[in-house]
């Protein structure tokens, strides 16, 4: 079967992490994650990491924020924080 990235991305995803950085706009992030949360889907783990020029380290999240995988959320999380911030794990 031929598919594209996105496509792929949304059947075959596992998990995604994020890569945050202090100049990244949280409180933006938290929406768009919250909104991420689709009715009657299946939802992938998030994890996520932080590091600043002093420290860096990986943040315990609830099972919660898990998010439904769809090329939207994904094009969206690489608009915010940039492309090599965002993994998609499989």
């Amino acid at each position: 079967q031929v598919m594209t990235l996105q496509m792929a991305r949304e059947n075959y995803a596992r998990s995604l992490s994020l890569h945050l950085r202090p100049e990244h706009d949280i409180a933006k992030l938290a929406a768009t994650l919250a909104a991420a949360r689709l009715p009657d889907t299946q939802y992938i783990p998030l994890s996520l990491s932080y590091s600043n020029d002093q420290a860096s380290g990986r943040l315990k999240i609830s099972s919660k924020w898990g998010v439904t995988a769809s090329a939207a959320l994904f094009e969206e999380l690489e608009k915010q924080l940039g492309n090599r911030a965002v993994s998609v794990n499989w």
